[in-house]
């Protein structure tokens, strides 16, 4: 019952009804539990799936928008070294993938934000981040602590710019908007900050994105720390 009260006083914002949330590791009492609280929270199909299926349960669906929780309860660093690496998992490129069970003291967010992973949930995060993190996710956010991502773009290989990135030409706004898009800003909050719409953030996320060419924040932050 406590569940399902969390479930419904989270509930602020329904994902669109083509969402598929897959929640990946071992089959267990608290995995179906996870999979009844999704989609009490979120109102959307959420299923198990085993590690060696999940490529599978992906292309079963092509047109859904897909999002995985992999269970890393237990994991090494040789067994993270397994994971796929996103940026060229191309069949896993319609599905955004987040850790769950990690313990803070692996110290894995540097490779994960490397190998296109979108977010981390810690063992000792309340349940409630599973569909806030969903939601941050599907929302074209990176969910990992704000003092990881500032880490990651501060001590990113900062190699001379391809030729040609140097050259691309952001209005002020928009490079003050990419700033705080790599710094882990929600565009809640960057909507604060600059006190303009969210439609006005989001038309500014489009265009850097184009102008760049890059296809999310992960990849702009990435972009900022050739540059800078």
């Amino acid at each position: 019952m406590e569940l399902i009260a969390a479930a419904r006083e989270i509930k602020t914002a329904v994902l669109s009804s083509d969402t598929m949330i897959h929640i990946v590791g071992e089959k267990s009492l608290h995995t179906e539990l996870l999979v009844d609280f999704m989609v009490e929270a979120l109102e959307v199909t959420c299923r198990f799936a085993p590690k060696q299926n999940l490529t599978v349960a992906v292309n079963q669906f092509p047109d859904r928008t897909h999002l995985a929780f992999l269970d890393y309860n237990g994991s090494n660093k040789s067994t993270f070294q397994k994971l796929p690496d996103l940026n060229k998992a191309h069949h896993l490129s319609q599905c955004h993938i987040i850790l769950y069970n990690v313990d803070s003291s692996h110290c894995i967010e540097m490779d994960a934000l490397k190998r296109g992973i979108r977010g981390i949930v810690y063992t000792h995060n309340p349940i409630e981040f599973f569909p806030r993190a969903t939601r941050a996710v599907l929302n074209g956010e990176l969910w990992y602590p704000r003092k990881i991502l500032t880490q990651f773009i501060v001590e990113h290989d900062n190699h001379s710019a391809p030729a040609g990135e140097t050259c691309v030409i952001l209005t002020r706004r928009e490079r003050e908007i990419v700033q705080k898009l790599a710094e882990g800003h929600s565009n809640r909050e960057i909507t604060r900050h600059f006190h303009i719409s969210p439609h006005t953030v989001k038309t500014h996320a489009y265009n850097i994105y184009k102008k760049i060419k890059v296809e999310n924040r992960l990849q702009a932050s990435l972009w900022l720390a050739r540059i800078t």
